[in-house]
């Protein structure tokens, strides 16, 4: 629930200040009512969960030099990480977005979390690259979700993800291990929409 008003500015500026080892900028249970450009903006350890995003949120090219923790949030308007870098974990289970988000061509460098997290809009991953695990875990995409071009370095978790409005992996490669348990509608395979490396868990 969120508490307290933020201002987008001093949002900013808190977000972006130095990176402390072992300390985390809290963020969390806000509210932030205007828009919100952090375009290639560098921030470090940040602890958003349970913030609400009243107006789009723009991190393009933005770099998370630490840990990213959006979980619980909600984003009523647009949210945009496309080209962005996270460093570390980046954590958005839980999480609403109930319009348009994209991730295009975002480098997740740590764990990513999207476990039970709501797309009411169109998602859009087309061309990130995950070099650990990324979990979609009971994740529901109401609208068209589009994972051309993705890369999984590491493992990709569909574990009862539901696609109402189906979803794309053309090109999409998974070097580690594929969970696809109670996810229908995912082809894999030689000559299928996503190419797998490693074992596959139906």
């Amino acid at each position: 629930m969120s508490t307290a008003t933020i201002d987008a500015a001093t949002f900013r500026s808190l977000a972006t200040a130095p990176i402390v080892t072992g300390h985390a900028v809290d963020l969390r249970n806000l509210h932030v009512a205007a828009p919100l450009d952090l375009t290639n903006a560098t921030m470090g350890n940040v602890d958003v969960s349970g913030t609400r995003f009243s107006a789009p949120v723009i991190c393009r090219g933005a770099t998370f030099a630490g840990l990213a923790w959006f979980k619980s949030c909600v984003f009523e308007a647009g949210a945009d990480f496309s080209g962005s870098v996270f460093e570390s974990d980046a954590r958005f289970d839980d999480a609403q977005f109930k319009a348009a988000v994209s991730f295009e061509r975002a480098e997740l460098r740590g764990a990513s979390a999207f476990d039970q997290t709501r797309f009411s809009a169109k998602a859009t991953f087309q061309a990130a690259t995950a070099f650990g695990n990324v979990s979609f875990a009971r994740s529901v995409f109401e609208q068209p979700a589009d994972f051309r071009g993705l890369e999984c370095q590491g493992g990709l978790w569909l574990d009862a993800t539901v696609f109402r409005s189906g979803a794309g992996f053309g090109g999409a490669e998974v070097h580690g291990r594929t969970w696809l348990r109670n996810t229908p509608g995912v082809s894999v395979g030689a000559g299928q929409q996503l190419t797998h490396y490693g074992y596959v868990y139906r």
